[in-house]
């Protein structure tokens, strides 16, 4: 809810994942993701899309929810923490946030836009990225190399689908939970924000390198291109035949 002010409990503003740690008027924590600067709707858009298609295909994910806020929303928590740039942390004040904000889109209309993502229910603690290979040692039950796993396995194709061409271990997040009083370790998806061909920071923060083929192949069989572009894509496709 935005009636009530939100609890910012940790700043990151570098590394390839920034965001704020939230705490709501419930004590609820979200974890809010922006887009980058200039490019508002890009990155909150396919972590909104992904999401979704990840749920309906039986992947463990988070709530996502879109939000829009003004700056007098957060406020600084009395123990929060600052995230510096070779990742050590420093006591929170109003102004860590400030220069965080400064660093996202903001619609002129609505606000700040994010993906606010929560815990899911039951979860008990984090415990970091799915391994791809192998099996967790601390885990009885993980008796299946992971590179076997069918949830693995069918990523694949999945990933070619949504265009989501930097499949990574960062992307997701390994989970105690526990569902009738059964602890147990779930593999969660945490990130969708490079699907749909979200390239930007890949093609070196140029989005004048990302064509109209790339946004809308996943969903559309024929290509279509930008003009400027033409060339080179048919060069791409004389190769291919």
């Amino acid at each position: 809810s935005v009636q009530q002010k939100w609890r910012v409990l940790t700043v990151r503003r570098y590394g390839i994942r920034p965001g704020l740690l939230i705490h709501d008027a419930k004590n609820q924590l979200y974890l809010l993701r922006f887009d980058p600067q200039g490019r508002l709707e890009m990155s909150t858009g396919a972590e909104m899309i992904g999401s979704r298609i990840f749920h309906a295909l039986g992947y463990l994910v988070g709530e996502h929810h879109l939000v829009y806020f003004d700056r007098a929303q957060l406020v600084a928590d009395a123990e929060g923490e600052d995230i510096n740039a070779v990742g050590r942390s420093e006591p929170l004040d109003e102004e860590n946030i400030d220069l965080f904000l400064e660093r996202v889109p903001r619609d002129p209309g609505k606000g700040y836009r994010a993906v606010a993502i929560s815990v899911g229910k039951g979860v008990q603690k984090f415990l970091g990225p799915y391994q791809f290979y192998g099996t967790r040692s601390d885990d009885p039950n993980d008796i299946v190399s992971h590179e076997h796993r069918r949830d693995l396995r069918g990523l694949h194709a999945i990933s070619a689908w949504l265009a989501n061409d930097w499949i990574n271990a960062v992307q997701t997040m390994d989970v105690l939970v526990e569902e009738k009083g059964v602890p147990s370790i779930r593999h969660a998806w945490a990130d969708f924000s490079t699907m749909l061909s979200d390239r930007f920071g890949i093609a070196g923060g140029d989005p004048e390198r990302v064509v109209v083929r790339d946004l809308v192949q996943p969903f559309h069989g024929r290509a279509r291109v930008d003009q400027r572009w033409q060339p080179e894509v048919r060069q791409q496709i004389e190769f291919v035949r």
